[in-house]
């Protein structure tokens, strides 16, 4: 069995992890956070920048601003949630919240354009931007996930030698 902490091997018949002291579970897939994080993503997209909205109201709106102070917001807790306690693929799983929320604004573009070619003539602009505030915010999400997991672990761990009873 594999440990869904560190990813080390068990021994034969042991019921904690060799190298991180952590009791065996069942492995869960790691797939399901995959869809998760693309799902999350283009959700994210959707209600902060889209709302249902057609182009010539999504550029006139000015009830909107404060959406822009909620994203960073959302994006950083996404990327926190989909990796926390993720054994592995951590920085895999956030790249799949940046390609679900980048989708979504292909697809969003891809009916405007349906309506009217001349929007959106100068779109690569429009990924560099969204990708220069969406991908630290979600690494750093992640990055703070991470750093969760380790000191969670490194706590356990210390607890499993300190609580070894004393022989006279």
């Amino acid at each position: 069995m594999i440990c869904a902490n560190c990813g080390g091997q068990e021994a034969d018949g042991a019921k904690h992890c060799t190298q991180c002291g952590a009791l065996f579970q069942a492995r869960r897939a790691v797939w399901s956070r995959f869809l998760a994080a693309v799902a999350g993503g283009s959700l994210i997209y959707l209600c902060i920048f889209y709302r249902g909205l057609s182009y010539e109201e999504r550029s006139h709106d000015q009830g909107a601003s404060h959406l822009i102070f909620i994203f960073p917001g959302l994006m950083l807790a996404a990327g926190f949630a989909v990796t926390l306690h993720a054994p592995r693929w951590r920085y895999a799983i956030a790249a799949c919240l940046l390609a679900g929320f980048f989708a979504s604004q292909m697809g969003v573009i891809m009916l405007d354009w349906q309506t009217d070619p001349t929007r959106h003539n100068l779109f690569p602009f429009e990924f560099l931007i969204l990708g220069l505030v969406a991908v630290p915010l979600v690494c750093l999400g992640a990055f703070c996930a991470h750093a969760v997991d380790y000191f969670k672990s490194k706590k356990r761990r210390r607890g499993t030698h300190n609580s070894s009873p004393i022989t006279k």
